[in-house]
C-alpha cells in the first residue's frame, strides 16, 4: 500500500493541505519544526506505522533530497517527494514571483537573504532558482564569495520583456488571468498598470495543449533531475510513426543521454542522445506525452555530453528538425492575397523573403532537413502556396503522395 505522509509547521496547514490533495492512499499529518529536514523522532514513528501496515512507498511533503536518502534507508520503502500542494488561489504565487523581479529590480538578492511576505526563506529561494530557470537569461545566478547571488539583466522594459517571453508557458498564462485587483496592490504602479492592461485586453488561447494528467509535477520533477545531475535514462513503450500512413508501433530506448526538456508546438518534449543504429550518436525528440514509463539511471560520464548535442540545441527549428543533417533549400511562392500574413510573421523555418513580384506575390527561401520540418505548414495554407522548387525534389514528392492518398478516401 500507499502512505502519503504530510509534514507541516503549524496544524492548521496540515489539515488544509490534507484537505486539498487528492489520493487514494492513506494519508497521516505530522506537525513538526526542523524544515525539510526529517527527524530521528519521526523515523522512529514511521518505522512502527509501516511495520504494522506492509507499507512499500512513502509520499512525502515538504521533504529535501537528503533526507529522502535517510528515510529510504532507515524504512527500507520507497520515498517520493511530492510538490507542494497547489494552492486554491494560484495568483499568490505569481504575485510573490513579480515582487521577487521588483526586488531584483532595484538590488541584487543573495541565496541567504531572508524574504517574507508570508514565505519562508526556502520558499523564496525556491521561486528564484525557478525564475532563473524560465527566464533565462533575463534572471541569472553567480557564484560569489559569501555565496549565490541572483541578478536581473537591466533594462526599462524588464517586466514587459517578460511577459513577451512566457507567453507559450501555459501555468504562467493561467496565473495571469487569475490575478485580482487585490492581488496587485502590493506591486509597483509599473507592474500593476502593465499586468492590468493586458488581463483586460489579451486573452492567451493557444491551444489545444497536451494533455499529460498521468505525467505531473512528479515526473516532471524526475526528468528535469535527470537533467540537471547528468543521468542516463531509459524509455520505454515510446509510440513512433511507422510511416504517415500504416500508423504507430512502440519502442524502447535504454540509456538515453537527456540533455534539455523542451516545450514546442504546444507540447513537451525530453531532447536526449540515443545510438541510432543506422546513423550512430543522434540527439532527437521525445514527445513526452508519448511515452508509457522511464527509469532514472547512473551518472553520464562527461566525456559522453559532447558540445554539438547542445549547439543542435540551439540551432534546430521544429521536432522534426534531424540531428546531423545539413539544410536543404527550397523556394516557396505565396499568393499575394495571403502575403500579409507571411510578412508579419515567419512560418516556415529559417524563412527569408527573397522577393515580392509584380503581382504581389511573395518568393520566400526555407530550409530543411527532412520534408516534415516544412510540408505541415504548405498543406495548412494550400492552394496558396506553390513549390517552386526543393534542393533535393523530396518536398514536391511527399506532398504528392499524401495528396494522392488523401484523394482515394474522398468517396
Amino acid at each position: 500500500m500507499k502512505l502519503t505522509y504530510i509534514r507541516c509547521n503549524n496544524k492548521n496547514i496540515c489539515e488544509k493541505r490534507k484537505k486539498e490533495i487528492s489520493t487514494n492512499a492513506e494519508v497521516i499529518t505530522k506537525v513538526v519544526t526542523s524544515g525539510k529536514n526529517i527527524l530521528k523522532k519521526e523515523i522512529k514513528e514511521l518505522k512502527e506505522i509501516i511495520k504494522n501496515q506492509n507499507v512499500e512507498k512513502l509520499e512525502v511533503y515538504y521533504l529535501n533530497e537528503k533526507s529522502k536518502e535517510i528515510l529510504e534507508k532507515e524504512l527500507g520503502v520507497k520515498v517520493v517527494i511530492m510538490d507542494e500542494v497547489k494552492i486554491k488561489n494560484p495568483s499568490k504565487k505569481l504575485k510573490f514571483l513579480f515582487e521577487l523581479l521588483e526586488i531584483l529590480k532595484k538590488r541584487d538578492l543573495k541565496a541567504n537573504d531572508i524574504i517574507f511576505n508570508g514565505y519562508s526563506k526556502q520558499s523564496a529561494l525556491n521561486f528564484l532558482h525557478e525564475l532563473e530557470e524560465v527566464f533565462s537569461p533575463l534572471v541569472y545566478s553567480q557564484n560569489i564569495k559569501e555565496g549565490k547571488v541572483f541578478k536581473l539583466r537591466k533594462g526599462e522594459n524588464i517586466i514587459r520583456e517578460i511577459f513577451e517571453k512566457i507567453d507559450s508557458l501555459e501555468y504562467i498564462q493561467n496565473l495571469l488571468n487569475s490575478l485580482s485587483e487585490k492581488d496587485l496592490r502590493t506591486l509597483s504602479k509599473e507592474t500593476k498598470k502593465f499586468i492590468s492592461e493586458d488581463k483586460d485586453l489579451v486573452i492567451f488561447k493557444t491551444r489545444p495543449f497536451e494533455k499529460l494528467n498521468k505525467y505531473d509535477n512528479i515526473t516532471f520533477r524526475e526528468l528535469k533531475k535527470a537533467v540537471k545531475e547528468k543521468r542516463f535514462i531509459d524509455i520505454y513503450g515510446y509510440q513512433v510513426a511507422v510511416d504517415r500512413v500504416e500508423g504507430y508501433e512502440k519502442e524502447d530506448y535504454e540509456n538515453v543521454i537527456p540533455l534539455k526538456i523542451v516545450f514546442m508546438e504546444n507540447n513537451w518534449y525530453i531532447a536526449g542522445v540515443v545510438n541510432d543504429k543506422k546513423h550512430g550518436m543522434i540527439v532527437r525528440f521525445f514527445r513526452i506525452g508519448f511515452i508509457d514509463d522511464f527509469v532514472v539511471k547512473d551518472k553520464i560520464p562527461l566525456n559522453e555530453l559532447k558540445k554539438e548535442y547542445f549547439k543542435f540545441l540551439e540551432e534546430f527549428e521544429t521536432p522534426f528538425t534531424l540531428y546531423g543533417k545539413e539544410w536543404k533549400k527550397a523556394i516557396l511562392k505565396i499568393d499575394s492575397s495571403k502575403a500579409f500574413y507571411f510578412e508579419k510573421k515567419d512560418l516556415f523555418p529559417k524563412q527569408k523573403l527573397l522577393k515580392k513580384d509584380d503581382k504581389g506575390n511573395l518568393i520566400i527561401e526555407v530550409f530543411y532537413t527532412q520534408p516534415m520540418e516544412i510540408l505541415p505548414n504548405i498543406k495548412k495554407w494550400l492552394p496558396f502556396v506553390e513549390i517552386m522548387e526543393s534542393e533535393d525534389g523530396s518536398i514536391e514528392k511527399e506532398l504528392k503522395k499524401d495528396l494522392q492518398n488523401a484523394l482515394k478516401k474522398i468517396p
